[in-house]
């Protein structure tokens, strides 16, 4: 018995080293696997039959991440890596649309403009079966002339999706929900008022014109809500971070050399580095072209390696390591989708529009 019980920590150990990546990686190399490429493919079965047909439907890409669909799970370990699209995010979706849509398309109808806002997917793995998740959201315009447009739909729903080996269905899911996101853009619109086509593009693209998403050197500080942070103005400048029972917490630094417990801040960037407060934890992040993701799976071999640890410890194997003074790698649960129960998504970055976790 004894030497099953080596072996296994003996095992355990390897996976763990093998897993580890070197400080010197670029935080732009993103996982140390090859990243699993989703091909998306028409479904002629699934498809919507629109009650307004359009003349031909145009994607603008108001997305953050334009370099990954998200992050899946694979392997008998669940080894995380990175997904990403068979072509470039605009045309990946345009193609999908046009080959499953172009037999209803009329001469004679309106333009729709469909602007992604947020379009990402995720996968976990519960007791067994298997959660994948969608989310996207979008506003969809109608135009007569490609130059005024009117509001047609706003969409925002996360898709769910049980089953096993759900990986490989990915290309179905993603398809579902781009025909949930037609059918929510096929109605008529005779009153909203009319936007020309610049406004639209501004509109739809002013999320990026915040200061935190065009530099690369933050103010050290506590953001007690995320409008602080999006615009490089933390409200507490002087403070210290401190992990207490199990617990991070953040003091505001008073004159009088006392301190202040900050009981609910969104985040902050102590020493150059950035971190999200959330569930009590400190939870490192960094900027990736037009989106914030969580450090650990920018390298996905560390979060892996991390759930190697914490499945060990529960298992007896080893004993949990101590924590970090700063912050944890535990992953977070994305909870504020209250539809989803039983096993949640998995976050991996910052909702752009209310700075909460999200995956």
């Amino acid at each position: 018995m004894k030497l099953i019980i080596a072996f296994a920590i003996f095992s355990l150990q390897c996976a763990v080293a093998f897993a580890q990546t070197t400080d010197t990686a670029s935080r732009n190399t993103g996982t140390m696997l090859t990243p699993v490429i989703i091909r998306l493919n028409i479904q002629p079965a699934q498809k919507y039959q629109c009650s307004f047909p359009v003349k031909d439907v145009e994607v603008m890409i108001a997305n953050g991440d334009t370099s990954r669909l998200g992050f899946v799970q694979t392997g008998v370990n669940n080894k995380l890596r990175e997904a990403r699209p068979d072509r470039p995010i605009q045309q990946y979706i345009h193609d999908y649309i046009h080959d499953t849509y172009k037999e209803q398309y009329k001469s004679e109808a309106p333009y729709l403009l469909l602007v992604i806002k947020y379009f990402r997917i995720g996968e976990r793995t519960g007791i067994g079966r298997e959660k994948a998740f969608v989310r996207l959201k979008a506003d969809a315009f109608r135009s007569d002339d490609k130059m005024s447009y009117q509001l047609a739909c706003t969409f925002d729903t996360v898709l769910e999706r049980k089953g096993t080996d759900v990986t490989k269905r990915f290309s179905q899911y993603i398809g579902e929900t781009i025909d949930l996101l037609m059918a929510a853009a096929d109605k008529q619109v005779a009153t909203s008022r009319k936007y020309p086509r610049e406004e639209v593009v501004k509109r739809e693209l002013r999320l990026y014109e915040a200061p935190a998403y065009n530099m690369e050197n933050y103010a050290d500080g506590v953001y007690l809500s995320y409008n602080e942070f999006i615009n490089n103005a933390p409200s507490v400048t002087s403070f210290t971070p401190l992990f207490e029972a199990n617990w991070a917490k953040i003091y505001a630094l008073n004159r009088d050399s006392s301190k202040t417990l900050i009981p609910a801040p969104w985040g902050m960037c102590y020493k150059g580095q950035l971190y999200l407060y959330a569930q009590r934890n400190l939870i490192p992040f960094s900027r990736d072209g037009r989106a914030f993701i969580f450090r650990q799976y920018l390298h996905t071999a560390d979060r892996n390696k991390s759930v190697a640890l914490a499945s060990a410890a529960k298992a007896g194997l080893v004993g949990l390591a101590l924590p970090n003074p700063m912050f944890s790698q535990d992953i977070m649960n994305v909870t504020d989708i209250p539809h989803i129960e039983g096993i949640l998504p998995e976050a991996t970055t910052i909702d752009p529009f209310s700075g909460k976790l999200m995956f």
